[in-house]
């Protein structure tokens, strides 16, 4: 529960610190003197919208801060499980929210002097506090609301955390099966494309690094000509008139005649003249196999062109297009099991279907049952409230597929009828704002034991309503503090005699005003409420009649 409010610089407020317990707690004062700044820094404490606004005049910063007792609370301890807070230091030693508004702007959350965001202050917030959020009197008025009230009385937590798995389950199954439909129907319209292309690249079926080859061997052959030159040339050095051999067979014959025989030297020269034959003939062949390779020029020549036309028109490099005819074929491969794989998610998308169904109706029978319980709770808190005449109606109806969502596929809605013999109807057309406020009541009534939020916030849930209507309020409210800690700014004297706490709220007089907050005791809530009772001039009668209301 709440137990301490602490603000500074906020609005109209200088400096204030209020302290709060269990059971209910009155906040009253004059129109005007702070009371709804009072839950606006709270707003702020427990992740409202920051305003620079908000910030007092010739003040450079707004600070609230609202300090919080923590006990068996499992939602909040998940909660903080998921920000990697311990929560036995918080039971311990308490929750302490703060929010400091900058003038530039800026905004900081704090969570026990750690930096937090906004928003996850926002929902620790909305697990500690609720003022009249989304299910005060004009909550009331969506169906959304009415879905979240039922499912709170039957404790649908479990149940709800289920068909949302199931129903995502579901969606995410459509998804893949319309991807795969769509997908499969462009492989389709390109399946034509991808078997020519392959049917060109196997045609082909080149070989890695096969262009590189062919590159070298087209420079090869391309310079054959010169190398032919050259070979001759050599050739004609060899065996030419004027050529090595001729030179070595003149120098054989001289020494033929010298008288002094050399056996080593004309072995040598013979052995010369063989080799240089033997040269002489393999350049001979090796040009003549060259002048041969033209033929093989040209085919080099068209193999590489067909090789590059085919990478320009694929649009990727020439090693890449054995790849390329990898992932043709993979491609074929998924087109032809296309089908298949489309009939199992096909399949997937009936099944899992049929598990969000079973699941939204268990969920739908369990509202269908809790809601004849709810109605009957409330029905049972219309009389206190002096609603006697009122029929209160839970209608649970079934919403067309197209409304299915993670809650399931029910349309939940509360009817009433505040008068006898008249068919009930939408709360917004039939019930006025006082009997609006009590229903709410009723509703909070029904749920007492079962709503984890600690502390709940009326601002002037008595409104519209006086006399006898707004003791059974105040006896409603006291009621609920039973079970949770109750907050209510209120300007009923009968609503405020029955406060567990007091505090009034009031404004100073100086040059500039500032909001001021009292706890009253006993003697100072008769002034209180008899200044409610009678106005600014309190009489005996008002103060009489102020004991007498606290006494009941």
């Amino acid at each position: 529960m709440l137990v301490e409010l602490s603000i500074r610089n906020f609005i109209l407020i200088d400096r204030l610190d209020l302290s709060f317990n269990d059971g209910l707690t009155v906040l009253s004062g004059e129109t005007g003197a702070g009371k709804s700044i009072l839950l606006d820094a709270l707003s702020l404490a427990i992740g409202g919208r920051g305003d620079t606004a908000l910030i007092r005049q010739k003040k450079d910063q707004a600070v609230v801060t609202a300090s919080f007792e923590i006990k068996n609370h499992e939602v909040l301890v998940s909660f903080l499980k998921e920000i990697e807070v311990d929560f036995k230091e918080i039971e311990q030693d308490g929750l302490i929210l703060r929010r400091v508004l900058k003038k530039e702007g800026s905004s900081r959350a704090f969570l026990n002097d750690r930096p937090i965001s906004v928003s996850t202050l926002r929902g620790i917030g909305e697990l500690l506090v609720e003022v009249q959020g989304q299910f005060d009197a004009h909550g009331l008025m969506l169906p959304s609301s009415h879905e979240q009230f039922l499912d709170l009385f039957a404790n649908h937590s479990s149940l709800l955390k289920e068909v949302e798995e199931k129903f995502l389950y579901w969606e995410n199954s459509k998804n893949r099966f319309e991807s795969a439909k769509l997908e499969l129907k462009q492989s389709a319209e390109e399946q034509e494309f991808l078997e020519f292309s392959l049917n060109e690249l196997e045609a082909l079926s080149i070989k890695d690094g096969e262009e590189e080859e062919l590159a070298e061997l087209r420079s090869s052959l391309t310079n054959a000509e010169k190398n032919v030159e050259l070979i001759n040339s050599s050739i004609e050095f060899l065996a030419g008139e004027k050529g090595a051999g001729s030179i070595l067979s003149n120098v054989q014959r001289s020494l033929d005649r010298v008288s002094i025989k050399i056996p080593s030297v004309l072995e040598a020269i013979d052995r010369a003249i063989v080799e240089l034959n033997e040269s002489e003939h393999a350049l001979a062949k090796i040009a003549n196999e060259i002048n041969s390779d033209e033929m093989r020029l040209e085919e080099v020549e068209v193999r590489l062109a067909e090789i590059r036309s085919l990478a320009r028109k694929h649009g990727v490099p020439s090693i890449k297009l054995a790849e390329l005819a990898e992932e043709i074929r993979r491609k074929l491969g998924k087109i032809k099991l296309g089908g298949n794989r489309l009939r199992d998610l096909e399949e997937e998308v009936i099944k899992s279907k049929e598990g969000f169904q079973h699941l939204a109706n268990k969920l739908s029978e369990s509202r269908k049952k809790h809601g004849k319980f709810l109605q009957n709770a409330v029905s049972s808190e219309l009389p206190e409230l002096k609603l006697d005449k009122a029929t209160f109606v839970v209608q649970c109806t079934a919403a067309d597929e197209s409304n299915w969502n993670i809650y399931g596929f029910d349309e939940i809605q509360f009817l009433i009828s505040t008068n006898q013999g008249n068919a009930p109807g939408p709360l917004n057309k039939i019930a006025s704002g006082g009997e609006r406020s009590r229903l709410l009541l009723a509703l909070r009534a029904a749920l007492a034991t079962t709503d984890p939020v600690p502390t709940l916030i009326f601002d002037e849930v008595d409104a519209g309503v006086g006399g006898a209507v707004s003791s059974a309020v105040g006896k409603r409210l006291k009621k609920l503090g039973f079970n949770q800690q109750i907050l209510v700014v209120t300007h009923s004297p009968q609503v405020a005699a029955l406060g567990k706490h007091h505090w009034k709220i009031s404004k100073s007089d100086e040059l500039e005003p500032k909001t001021i907050a009292t706890h009253l005791g006993k003697n100072e809530r008769v002034e209180e409420i008899g200044r409610m009772l009678s106005g600014e001039k309190i009489t005996a009668e008002a103060r009489s009649a102020a004991r007498k209301l606290m006494e009941e």
